[in-house]
């Protein structure tokens, strides 16, 4: 392994530039917290591909069996850093749960009501070359670039670590035309550049959004010893109540 690779592994994890990513305060806010294992396990039927999301696939890859539990890479913190990103994804696609009324609130409003991107997709569909989904695709990839940055930054410096465990799980996944593959084989930080030139339709953002959550959640499920870790992190400020 050249010096080069030894600096990128010293470095890595795959949700280290998050923002708070190794921030201990949410542990001791039990609603947060409870609200993101809640993500974690909702995946609502979004397409027949992924009716079975929730039985999560198993990755042969050994840096990711190797990085498992490791203290700045993947352990308990990046696994709850990681839980925050598949919940502010859902949120975009299906909306903010209100607590009080238990529905959903979109942040997308078309014809005076608020939608979320997995909403919209359909009345995209049924209305053709029509402006207001055109700058609703505008403010929404606008959103998830903002959101996805610093992972973005982090996948771009760690190319080689995470191209082959996104490899395997297309491959499991039978994903094969996903576009998270192709912008996870960016070069020179061209994610962003990519990400917008390629996603034409709220369809295909909607797509993109679900292939990430799905793959986090794999990831999640083939990392056992820094859920543990989250776990346990969990139940220490549950005892120091």
């Amino acid at each position: 392994m050249n010096i080069k690779k030894v600096i990128l592994l010293a470095s890595f994890t795959i949700f280290s530039t998050y923002p708070n990513m190794r921030d201990m305060s949410h542990f001791a806010n039990h609603d947060f917290m409870m609200e993101l294992l809640e993500y974690l396990f909702y995946n609502p039927d979004f397409a027949t591909r992924y009716k079975n999301a929730d039985n999560h696939i198993t990755l042969e890859n050994e840096l990711l069996k190797r990085l498992d539990g490791i203290p700045f890479m993947i352990d308990g913190l990046n696994i709850k850093e990681s839980m925050v990103i598949i919940r502010d994804i859902l949120d975009k696609q299906v909306g903010k749960l209100d607590k009080k009324t238990g529905k959903r609130i979109g942040r997308y409003v078309y014809n005076g009501v608020g939608y979320g991107i997995h909403q919209l997709v359909k009345f995209e569909r049924d209305n053709p070359g029509n402006i207001q989904f055109v700058e609703l695709l505008k403010k929404a990839k606008k959103d998830i670039i903002e959101q996805l940055q610093p992972f973005v930054d982090q996948v771009g410096a760690t190319q080689w670590i995470v191209l082959p465990i996104m490899e395997e799980w297309v491959e499991k996944r039978k994903r094969m035309h996903t576009f998270l593959l192709k912008w996870a084989d960016c070069h020179g930080g061209d994610e962003i550049k990519v990400f917008d030139k390629n996603i034409h339709s709220l369809q295909e953002l909607d797509s993109f959004c679900t292939d990430l959550r799905i793959f986090l959640g794999d990831l999640i499920h083939n990392c056992p010893k820094g859920y543990a870790q989250f776990k346990e992190l969990l139940q220490q400020h549950e005892n120091n109540k």
